[in-house]
């Protein structure tokens, strides 16, 4: 069984790719929270955990793992979830040995389906909202690149359900998080606007990315490429407003004046890469989603349907309910 030698905060990483093993690092530096990794059935960190980072390098020969979550023995104070969307519904069955009633479970991926997928299996009382602004891969299992931003920026808060209860835990954990190398912390009161203008972002980019088969610079390089971008965040911020939620009505404006200054021009999404390698990827979640409720709300974004009509056969060719006949 996996335990800590004293009771202090206990963070469970769910996941050591990218983003988890980015964290999970940043945590295990401050010797000050013990920190347990729950990863996939087969995969581990026999190695330990290495981290190539543009905010500082850093190694663990030995870190503590497993695969199987009623090994943990110890009460967790956090467990922050850091799968792709479409592997969550499957983590929360397997988390239900560690959630208990002071656990507080954060869902770091992209769009707005994992808190109330993670709910709907653990109790909605515990779960809360999380989005980050990270560039980062596992070069090999253990191994983290870092690119950027120079500080990873990670905004946290509870819904309107469980926002006060929270609030006291959901400090903690930011301040603990702040007290981190490389971490920008923040609590946020309205984590469902926060959600949706990062989906305003990276429904667009990863849409038109994933067609185009191109990275940031090139998208924005080409006029017409340049000109789906723009119109399908504006799709998204209409689909956002339709549905009640408080963004900004210049914010697609800001943000694509913003992504249109960024230098680095090889940037892509995780999903323009699943996509191109032809593995399962996060297009319901982050597209599918939007055009969805965009039916539902008066709002049908008309390029964004495009795109995701577009992708769905390479979806669902990775997913093995698709064969493709030889193409000649």
């Amino acid at each position: 069984t996996i335990g800590a030698s004293a009771r202090r905060l206990h963070s469970v990483i769910v996941g050591s790719g990218g983003v988890g093993g980015y964290f999970g690092a940043r945590l295990l530096e401050t010797a000050t929270c013990d920190v347990t990794f729950l990863v996939r059935p087969g995969g581990g960190l026999p190695d330990g955990l290495h981290l190539d980072s543009i905010a500082g390098h850093a190694s663990f020969p030995q870190v503590r793992w497993t695969s199987e979550a009623s090994e943990i023995t110890t009460p967790v104070d956090y467990v922050i979830v850091t799968v792709k969307t479409f592997q969550v519904q499957d983590v929360a069955v397997r988390l239900r040995p560690i959630v208990g009633p002071s656990t507080v479970v954060v869902p770091l991926q992209n769009g707005i389906d994992a808190a109330p997928t993670l709910g709907a299996l653990l109790g909605k009382e515990c779960v809360v909202g999380g989005a980050t602004k990270i560039i980062s891969f596992a070069q090999s299992p253990g191994r983290i690149v870092h690119r950027a931003p120079p500080a990873a920026e990670i905004v946290i808060g509870g819904f309107a359900h469980n926002r006060d209860r929270l609030r006291e835990r959901l400090d903690t954990l930011v301040a603990l998080l702040s007290s981190c190398v490389g971490i920008n912390a923040i609590r946020s009161d309205d984590i469902d606007a926060e959600l949706w203008k990062k989906l305003v972002l990276i429904s667009s980019f990863s849409g038109v990315g994933s067609v185009a088969r191109a990275p940031r610079g090139v998208l924005m390089g080409q006029p017409e490429t340049r000109e789906m971008m723009y119109q399908s965040m504006q799709e998204t911020q209409r689909v956002a407003v339709a549905c009640g939620v408080n963004v900004p009505n210049d914010y697609a404006d800001v943000l694509f004046k913003w992504f249109d200054s960024q230098s680095e021009q090889g940037v892509t999404t995780s999903m323009m890469r699943d996509i191109m390698a032809g593995r399962p990827s996060e297009l319901e979640s982050l597209l599918g989603t939007v055009v969805r409720l965009g039916r539902e709300n008066g709002a049908e974004p008309q390029v964004l349907k495009t795109l995701y009509y577009a992708l769905l056969p390479l979806e669902r060719q990775a997913r093995g309910e698709l064969v493709f006949p030889q193409m000649s």
